[in-house]
């Protein structure tokens, strides 16, 4: 998160000591860059009581380098938006996964064999002083339980992450995904709300369930680029609102699916 820190790699057994003090809270968030994904954003706007596309206009983009959609950032090299004058978080109760698990950061990535690999790393900000010899210490899992990182966030998280590995094996969308394809492919993660209202989705069906629909629903949109196919937005409207059924590409054949 915050600047000029220094990393140690931590086995899943290692404890380490750590209490966050008030004498310097927000220092962590005053000069940060604070990357989120879109299950972070639905809780923060689910928290904070706006639509998903409202909270979008205030986050920053850039190009990142693994794959050809924009990086979604609260704060890139700044202070955080939710950082009150005195230091305190406004959106404590909903804030993003990487504000969760600090100090600790979580090393999560889908290996060749198509498996979940995860790792710790410790994160010494210079301008911390939760590290106190006397503070509790806590195993990385226990911090992150401690901390509200739920297995639902780990459950999207992965599915997140399988959804862009496909894309990069299956479909290599990084030689052909233009800026255009790329804004919609996030929107249909990014801004739940925004489709919910223009496929008449009400809130009977819960976040969990429509986010499986836009990941799918995305997955579909890069099938049909892929194959230089004009896009059928009557298709995805119809996975959206549940009423095609369309499976994950790595639970099953995948792009055929949507030829």
């Amino acid at each position: 998160m915050a600047g000029s820190e220094k990393y140690q790699l931590l086995a899943p057994g290692d404890t380490f000591p750590f209490t966050c003090k008030p004498e310097c809270w927000g220092r962590c968030c005053a000069a940060t860059t604070i990357r989120v994904d879109p299950w972070d954003l639905l809780r923060i706007a689910r928290g904070v009581g706006v639509a998903t596309g409202e909270l979008l206009k205030v986050c920053t983009f850039y190009r990142g380098e693994k794959h050809p959609l924009p990086v979604v950032c609260l704060v890139r090299r700044g202070r955080c938006p939710f950082l009150s004058g005195d230091g305190r978080c406004l959106i404590y109760r909903c804030r993003p996964r990487v504000c969760r698990a600090f100090p600790v950061g979580e090393i999560v990535e889908i290996g060749d064999e198509g498996r979940l690999e995860r790792g710790y790393l410790l994160m010494h900000a210079a301008s911390c002083q939760g590290f106190d010899p006397e503070a509790p210490r806590y195993r990385p899992a226990e911090w992150l339980a401690r901390e509200g990182v739920t297995p639902e966030d780990m459950a999207q998280t992965e599915q997140f992450l399988r959804f862009l590995r496909e894309a990069k094996e299956r479909l290599a969308w990084s030689a052909w995904l233009d800026e255009t394809g790329a804004w919609t492919v996030l929107r249909l993660l990014y801004d739940p709300d925004g489709w919910r209202e223009r496929c008449g989705v009400g809130p009977a069906v819960s976040d969990a369930l429509f986010w499986e629909r836009s990941l799918k629903a995305a997955w579909c949109f890069l099938v049909q680029r892929a194959a230089h196919q004009d896009i059928d937005a009557v298709r995805i409207g119809e996975i959206l609102r549940g009423e095609m059924e369309a499976p994950f590409p790595w639970e099953g054949s995948g792009s055929e699916d949507f030829a």
